[in-house]
């Protein structure tokens, strides 16, 4: 009976203990940020926790605001960010027709984006 108790003892010692480090560890929303930042991701449309992601990724409010009204997510935003094309840049590429890496590679030629045409027939 002992060896019960004391095994339930210890589950509930680890769990209270996994609890208290989850909740120690996840910081609010909008920790971290001056009120004229918080302001600035509320007023462009974003919520607390859109808001988090952006952030830590490195974008601003308007930078994200950006992306994101070329129709990009967080993680596409971050990826052509990475390969240090703008917003706008990354957008004529994409409506060029060209993935990142052959945007990249087009790119490092000295090329430009020539936006596809609907109509084939010139």
């Amino acid at each position: 009976m002992l060896g019960v108790r004391r095994r339930r003892l210890v589950v509930l010692l680890s769990v209270g203990f996994c609890v208290l480090l989850l909740t120690s560890c996840a910081s609010p929303p909008w920790a971290g940020m001056s009120e004229s930042e918080i302001a600035a991701w509320k007023g462009a449309g974003f919520g607390p926790d859109e808001a988090r992601g952006w952030y830590d990724a490195g974008f601003s409010a308007d930078e994200a605001n950006g992306w994101k009204q070329h129709g990009f997510g967080r993680e596409g935003a971050t990826e052509w960010h990475q390969q240090k094309f703008t917003a706008d840049e990354a957008a004529s590429w994409k409506a060029a027709g060209m993935n990142l890496e052959e945007s990249v590679e087009n790119r490092d030629k000295g090329l430009m984006p020539i936006p596809a045409s609907d109509d084939a027939g010139g």
